[in-house]
């Protein structure tokens, strides 16, 4: 039987977040288990991963471009050079493996340019799922995060019924290099080095069209190709898809009437600067608890103090908990940082005051949360997206290079490693040790894109968690400031923002998909955005049967502090 906590986790790993891992890591998790945030109230949402089946390869001998008619099931590709939208749609039926229900579903290829600026040069395909519902008020275009995911997110059931109750036609652009969109795969990802040797080998210069830039050209031409005369459309990415919806704006500024974004990555920011975010919201949490009578008493000191003393003690193999195979630094920091990227913010507490008590029976419960957070970190920043058995390592490689560490080096790798030896918690997305094989080994390389925003462009609605250890809010706001965009903060609240609101609040449509409908009614209004301030305070001491149903499942007992 599905537990409410083993469901919530299923939801959760739905949406791919911003979460680029050592890439050789387990990929999935072998316990569907409960990313449930555990604030308060019961979620209602059932999981909705369905199965998805084989991806098509790109053809040996074709330069690195695939066949989109490998699975297109009679979705004909439409030349980047056709502008406008004709009167014969490109739509038909969706290949059979692509993920998620196939009602009112279809689909089309979409030929474009591997690189924009080359209108002769070689060319790939974009697959893109169309979603219908009847009288539509305009198109709504999600965007997938990753980078490396193919859309999968969206196209459950439950995600796909979210998205359409706005009444807008939903539109699902598969990244190009993933999915059923031209690939970008390798024989041995495990080693970034062989890997993007053989896709230089097969793409040569090309390698510089799997990036955000090139994504962002799709999209506009994308929307140019599909949207009838004077229709609104509006633009949702999450996570990387907020980064792939600045690059679109870079393109198309005015295009959109409206685009949204959850989980903030601004153009420019620095992904290595990650382990701050997120030991600072650590520290906010064991600072609530602080502030939380019972929960101070359940600790028996200053929480912070019993972090630090926690950890410190990890450092030495006879003061840690169960003596020197006990759990060593790293593996305390890295459960406690994967249990918050995961939401479980009010089980830190309780977590350490095991470790810093560490009985018989503490080592038996702490032992099962390793295990658990293992599961979590397979999905959440330490390996790839198991609900995407189409997410394209490869890709996600390649736009870090080329993307995202323009102003690495090593001096900066070296100073990030001595501050990370101070923190207690790290970053909950992309670990340093692989930004630092992406930036050491994958060979392909290029000119860092321009990452300033147009002075004009649709009008932007921003949406973070106070709590995001995958996108701090730090940058969401300097985006903000950067716009003058409205900025919507979700106190108490990690990665993916609607997820965690709508298990908070049990209702749907929650307090962030009510913001974000009004936006879609007059992006130009004046939000009110009242209801992310009213988010209940954590329930570290288990006085919810919710939080008690996830400590069993997490420790084994339904107790947050046993005595």
């Amino acid at each position: 039987m599905t537990t409410a906590t083993e469901a919530w986790f299923a939801i959760l790993i739905s949406f791919a977040p911003f979460a680029c891992g050592d890439k050789g890591a387990a990929s999935t998790a072998a316990d569907a288990g409960g990313a449930s945030q555990s604030n308060a109230g019961s979620g209602g949402l059932s999981s909705a991963a369905a199965g998805s089946g084989g991806l098509s390869s790109a053809a040996a001998g074709s330069g690195g471009l695939s066949s989109a008619a490998a699975g297109s099931a009679g979705s004909p590709s439409v030349d980047a050079g056709t502008a406008g939208t004709s009167a014969t749609s490109p739509f038909g039926a969706c290949p059979a493996s692509l993920p998620g229900a196939p009602a009112a579903r279809d689909c089309a290829y979409f030929r474009v340019p591997l690189l924009w600026n080359e209108a002769n040069g070689r060319e790939i395909d974009v697959l893109v799922a169309r979603y219908r519902v009847e009288n539509a008020r305009g198109q709504l275009w999600l965007l997938d995060g990753g980078p490396g995911g193919s859309g999968a997110q969206w196209m459950t059931p439950e995600t796909m019924a979210i998205f359409l109750r706005y009444g807008f036609d939903v539109y699902v652009p598969q990244h190009r290099g993933t999915g059923h969109s031209t690939p970008v795969d390798c024989s041995s990802p495990e080693s970034l080095g062989a890997c993007s040797g053989e896709l230089q080998q097969l793409w040569g210069d090309g390698m510089r069209g799997f990036r955000s830039t090139e994504a962002g050209h799709d999209l506009a031409y994308l929307i140019d190709r599909t949207r009838a005369s004077n229709e609104d459309v509006f633009v949702f990415g999450m996570s990387y898809g907020t980064y792939w919806a600045q690059r679109y704006l870079q393109v198309a500024p005015v295009q959109a009437t409206g685009v949204m974004l959850d989980g903030v990555l601004p153009l420019g920011f620095a992904p290595w600067e990650g382990d701050k975010g997120g030991d600072l919201v650590g520290r906010q949490v064991l600072e609530l608890c602080g502030e939380d009578p019972d929960c101070l008493a359940n600790m028996g000191d200053d929480p912070v103090a019993v972090a630090e003393r926690v950890l410190n003690s990890a450092r030495d193999p006879n003061l840690r908990c169960g003596g020197p195979g006990g759990p060593d630094f790293d593996t305390v920091s890295r459960t406690l940082t994967l249990t918050m990227a995961a939401g479980y913010f009010p089980f830190i507490p309780a977590i350490l005051r095991r470790l810093d008590r560490c009985s018989a029976s503490d080592q038996l419960e702490l032992a099962t949360a390793r295990g658990r957070a293992a599961d979590v970190g397979a999905y959440q920043g330490y390996g790839t997206d198991p609900a995407d058995e189409y997410f394209s390592t490869s890709l996600s490689n390649n736009v870090f290079a080329l993307d995202f560490l323009g102003g690495l080096s090593t001096a900066i790798l070296e100073q990030k490693r001595s501050e990370r030896a101070q923190l207690l918690f790290r970053a909950g997305g992309t670990t340093l040790e692989y930004i630092e094989n992406v930036f050491l080994n994958w060979a392909v390389h290029a000119e860092p894109p321009v990452d300033t925003l147009p002075a004009k462009t649709s009008p932007l609605l921003l949406m973070n968690g106070s709590f995001d250890m995958s996108a701090p809010v730090a940058w969401a706001t300097s985006l903000a400031e950067r716009t003058a965009a409205p900025l919507v903060v979700f106190p108490g609240v990690g990665h993916r923002v609607d997820t965690t609101t709508a298990r908070i609040e049990g209702v749907i449509p929650s307090c962030s998909m009510r913001i974000k409908e009004a936006f879609m009614r007059d992006p130009q209004a004046t939000l009110d955005t009242s209801c992310a301030s009213s988010v209940p305070p954590l329930d570290f001491n288990g006085k919810l049967d919710e939080t008690r149903a996830t400590a069993e499942w997490l420790f084994g007992t339904p107790e947050m502090f046993p005595r």
